[in-house]
């Protein structure tokens, strides 16, 4: 696969998810082996639901495209968005492999149940509230979006410098994040961590 092929997968997903694409820069390929990857530049204005449908559909690509550094900024009605993904041309999905693959008509059920997985919250529609009614406290890290299948999931956080995308293992500021799941994330600063969920802030 070429750099023309990574834009056009890119730019038919992007269109299926409604995302309208200002620009999209191919860069250097890099590595070697299995961990070769080229990069993808990517300028877009879109809305929190379409954004996040464009990332789920990453997943069901025929090559691993992994979102690596994500910048959303609302902009009049839309989102602005500019991101990096890079492309690893030997590697596929899980979802697309053929032992991933087999026997998905019996798998039915838990399919729609990874289906209800996928959970995430517009913070660009209204305040959050918390269950009590009143708005929650505001954290330097607020967790305002998940976005998980069986492979891999994706946390969008907001922070001070504007809102980004985590996976886990990676590495924010002196904290690392640990976990993430359906409930939330957790994040961990040598031996203290503390756990981000979608409506509150929670320390241990």
């Amino acid at each position: 696969m070429e750099s023309a092929d990574d834009v056009r997968i890119v730019s038919e997903l992007a269109t299926q998810s409604g995302v309208l694409l200002l620009a999209v820069e191919p860069g250097a390929a890099s590595g070697e082996g299995v961990e070769r990857k080229r990069e993808l530049q990517l300028t877009a204005r879109t809305n929190f639901v379409q954004l996040m449908a464009f990332f789920h559909g990453l997943a069901q690509l025929p090559v691993l495209i992994v979102p690596v550094d994500v910048t959303v900024k609302q902009d009049g009605k839309g989102l602005s968005v500019a991101a990096t993904l890079q492309v690893y041309d030997a590697l596929r999905p899980a979802s697309a492999t053929p032992a991933a693959s087999a026997g998905v008509s019996a798998d039915a059920d838990e399919a729609a149940a990874d289906d209800e997985g996928l959970v995430f919250f517009d913070p660009f529609a209204k305040p959050q509230i918390s269950a009590s009614g009143e708005p929650g406290d505001v954290s330097e890290l607020r967790l305002i979006g998940l976005l998980r299948d069986r492979t891999r999931g994706l946390a969008l956080l907001d922070t001070p410098d504007g809102t980004t995308t985590v996976a886990a293992g990676q590495q924010l500021g002196v904290e690392r994040v640990t976990q993430l799941d359906a409930l939330g994330i957790t994040l961990a600063n040598g031996g203290a961590t503390r756990t981000l969920t979608l409506m509150q802030t929670e320390a241990s």
